[in-house]
């Protein structure tokens, strides 16, 4: 069987995440903090795009960060609404998500899902890494 190949557009993220500390809320709307301290092993935008390629390779499509003149099928892309962790001990991701061949949209989704973790920073960035690794398969699910 051929697999898909797709190429992962840069991921775009509100202008709060933009940064390289954690972000986190105090509560559910308004109070953003971020923490001075608490930094992303990478560059956002970059983790995203690796987790989603491992997720999606695990149901047979290869995608890669859209680099070069690599052949691919069609482009991946997803537009990140919000994505941090909570007080109250849930991380949330709020994305909306495209693939487009030549220009023509293929199909589109929307994934918002909350997902409790119990413990400190590590533990909430292995939750919200859970929840990216998700939206790969909910992506998958779409275009299989």
């Amino acid at each position: 069987k051929n697999s898909v190949r797709l190429a992962i557009m840069p991921i775009l993220l509100p202008g709060y995440l933009e940064r390289p500390q954690i972000v986190t809320r105090s509560n559910q709307i308004t109070n953003i903090r971020v923490n001075d301290y608490d930094r992303w092993g990478e560059e956002l935008s970059s983790g995203i795009e690796r987790i989603i390629a491992i997720s999606l390779a695990e149901h047979g499509v290869y995608a890669s960060p859209l680099r070069g003149a690599l052949p691919t099928d069609a482009k991946l892309r997803i537009a990140i609404r919000r994505f941090e962790g909570t007080d109250n001990g849930t991380v949330i991701l709020d994305s909306v998500w495209s693939v487009h061949q030549e220009g023509v949209l293929l199909k589109s989704g929307t994934f918002t899902r909350t997902l409790a973790f119990t413990g400190g920073n590590a533990e909430m960035v292995n939750a919200l890494s859970a929840l990216i690794h998700d939206l790969g398969t909910e992506i998958c699910c779409n275009l299989l």
